[in-house]
Order: C-alpha cells, then structure tokens, then sequence
C-alpha cells in the first residue's frame, strides 16, 4: 500500500504517515524547513512521523514535513462564527450528549417490545401411563 495520496478535499499530493502511538499523520508531499514534523520513508515502503522542535537537529533518513491541515485553508478544521477553532471540550460535550441521546432511544425502543416469552422449559417428557 502507498502511502502516497491525493487529499480528498483541495487534491494536493500528501504523506500519510504513522506516530510512534500509531495515529495517521497527514503531511505535505514536499518537505519543508519549517516543519514541525520529522517523518522518514521506511524500508517496508510506509512513513514514519514524530514531532520535532525547531532547533532540534534530525538523524539521517528523517526530513521535516509541514502537517497538510496548517498550510491548506480548505482542510483545515473547522471554525466557528468567531473565527476561531472549536475547543476540544466542546466537542466532547456534544459527543456526550449524542451517546446519552442513542442510549435513552435504545431503552425507549427496548421498553416498547413487551414482555419477552419465558425460556422453554428442557428435559425429558415421561408419559404418565407408560412405564417401562
């Protein structure tokens, strides 16, 4: 699998690379000296990305790279009527009030089936006038 692509949304070439906690970093096809990213191609064809500090000196195969999202307006997050980027926390209010919202409709949907039969009764039938 190449780990080249084209992105979705502007079509500009990109990187897909992985962290060390195995997270998809998206970056720039060409590098860049003011990245903050240090990736490296990887024998077995895939990227290899980190975070790197601006006056931090990289090892041999590791080049900086820009992560797509900063230098591309169309992909960058979303931002709301202020301009500015929606906070983390926001975002984890409305994801839990989604996840209460399915749990209630799936206990609505539960309590709307009835009663459900009682389980079938297992063993052996004896007849009672047979005995053997």
């Amino acid at each position: 699998m190449s780990a080249y692509r084209e992105c979705r949304t502007c079509g500009d070439r990109i990187i897909i690379a992985l962290t060390a906690r195995s997270k998809v970093q998206i970056l720039n096809y060409e590098p860049d000296p003011a990245g903050n990213t240090a990736a490296q191609h990887t024998a077995a064809g895939g990227w290899r990305a980190r975070y790197s500090a601006p006056g931090e000196a990289l090892s041999f195969p590791e080049k900086r790279y820009m992560p797509h999202w900063a230098t591309s307006p169309r992909c960058a997050p979303p931002k709301d009527a202020d301009g500015q980027r929606a906070a983390a926390g926001e975002v984890v209010a409305f994801l839990d009030e989604y996840r209460k919202a399915r749990s209630a409709h799936a206990k609505a949907k539960r309590n709307r089936r009835g009663k459900r039969p009682a389980a079938p009764i297992t063993g052996i039938r004896i007849n009672p006038g047979r005995r053997p």
